[in-house]
């Protein structure tokens, strides 16, 4: 018999107990099994499974939130892709994850028609994503719902679950705000969520966010503790601005002007303001329509064209982004500005201010932000493409196609018509009458394959 020490003191209480000893087992005179019958007892063993103890982790607190899905009847994940629970992010078979879909949703870090560095690029988009619970939460409802969107689904069991995991650390968060200071990550996930209701959700709702993010930014002293955190500030600004573009509301924020940036000529800028004069009626809105109008076209002009031959420091993105988004800002306005027409005079064509503002915001969106618009620049080379064909232009327009569609794994004309299908399609596109161009693009494409075979 071999005794176990005790390292306890001698008057421990625990040391008092009755000590433990290895109790050796005699020979019972049995020989050990062998061959087979070894082997069907060590598979026995190995099939048996230790019964689960208790926890001894505290649980977690009781939801503030009450989900109106039952979450019950949403089949629970398999296993933790996060082996240490520090997201609580789940995954089975079915899981659409954040990285793997990514290029599905978001927007690579260059296409081909810009050569503009794009104002979110992925790398810092994803590892925002992953350094915060609620925004990888966030994060992943916002590609679930994109993709199941486009799959033509209705329902979305990974967007719910993911939903209501968001809110539910928000709630908490907010709940100990007197204890705990808001994190501009807790921001940001709200700032996101305003995203959501804008596709759904009524205008009370979505104010009821905006007025949530305005009290979240006067608890952390206001909008100048946010100005270190340059992702944080480009999502703010950026959602200020598509939010009063969607829903008709007012700015909330207040962009401080700019540098003097060059104006027209006097002879330009009188011209074109006694010409909208005339043709409005609105001599006021002509004078800002003249100076905003400016002020696009030093940015088309001057800025994109400079930047565009040359890769940009940190600080010439900052000044050009900061150009962009004072513009943007003058633009809303001009969008949502209603005209008063004196009620003896007939309706004069004072839509021409809203086109203005849209084609400018349109612009800004496309190639100065490079906002993700894969759908839309497609559909508009695959329009320019198909009225090409037979002329000098063609060979652009189809290495231009092959190119932006093999950037965003599109391969074929079945993929593309998928691809398409949410945005503008028409089966006339595929017609024999376009047979040379569809051809000329599947060899483009093949050979775009080839060469990045080689070059991997």
């Amino acid at each position: 018999m071999t005794e176990l020490r005790n390292p306890l003191p001698e008057d421990s209480a625990i040391a008092r107990r009755p000590r433990l000893t290895f109790q050796f087992i005699t020979e019972s005179g049995v020989s050990r099994p062998k061959g087979a019958t070894l082997a069907l007892i060590r598979s026995n063993a190995r099939r048996k499974r230790p019964k689960k103890t208790p926890s001894l982790q505290p649980r977690r607190a009781t939801r503030v939130l009450r989900p109106t899905t039952n979450l019950d009847e949403i089949a629970r994940p398999s296993y933790d892709i996060d082996p240490f629970k520090l997201n609580q992010i789940y995954e089975n078979k079915n899981y659409v994850s954040m990285i793997s879909h990514y290029y599905s949703v978001f927007s690579g870090d260059e296409w081909r028609y810009s050569t503009i560095r794009p104002i979110f690029l992925v790398e810092e988009t994803l590892e925002r994503s992953l350094s915060d619970p609620a925004v990888l939460h966030i994060s992943i409802a916002h590609v679930s719902k994109a993709l199941y969107t486009l799959a033509g689904h209705q329902t979305c069991p990974e967007y719910v679950y993911h939903m209501n995991q968001t809110l539910e650390i928000l709630n908490q968060r907010i709940a100990n705000s007197r204890d705990m200071m808001i994190t501009n990550d807790t921001i940001l996930t709200v700032i996101s969520l305003v995203g959501f209701e804008l596709r759904s959700g009524p205008t009370a709702r979505v104010e009821l966010h905006l007025d949530g993010i305005e009290a979240l930014i006067e608890h952390r002293g206001g909008i100048e503790a946010l100005y270190n955190d340059r992702f944080l500030m480009k999502n703010l600004i950026g959602n200020d601005i598509v939010t009063s573009l969607i829903s008709g509301l007012k700015t909330r924020l207040k962009i401080a002007p700019i540098a003097p940036h060059p104006k027209l000529d006097l002879l330009s800028s009188t011209r074109y303001r006694i010409k909208l004069s005339k043709l409005t009626s609105s001599e006021d809105l002509s004078q800002e329509a003249v100076e905003i109008y400016a002020m696009l076209r030093h940015l088309i002009m001057d800025k994109e064209k400079t930047i565009a031959a040359r890769k940009l420091t940190d600080a010439e993105f900052d000044s050009f982004g900061s150009y962009a988004q004072y513009l943007a800002y003058q633009l809303i306005p001009l969008v949502q500005g209603k005209v008063l027409i004196p009620p003896d005079q007939p309706y004069r064509n004072t839509g021409i201010f809203r086109l203005l503002g849209l084609a400018g915001l349109a612009h800004i969106f496309t190639f100065s932000w490079k906002l993700p618009r894969p759908h839309m620049i497609i559909w508009i080379i695959l329009m320019g493409g198909l009225a090409s064909q037979g002329t000098t232009h063609q060979e652009w327009f189809v290495k231009t196609l092959a190119s932006s569609c093999s950037y965003a794994r599109i391969f074929g004309t079945v993929e593309l018509s998928l691809f398409l299908s949410n945005f503008l399609w028409s089966d006339f596109y595929l017609g024999p009458v376009f047979e040379e161009f569809w051809s000329a693009i599947a060899a483009a494409q093949t050979m775009n394959n080839d060469e990045g075979d080689d070059g991997d």
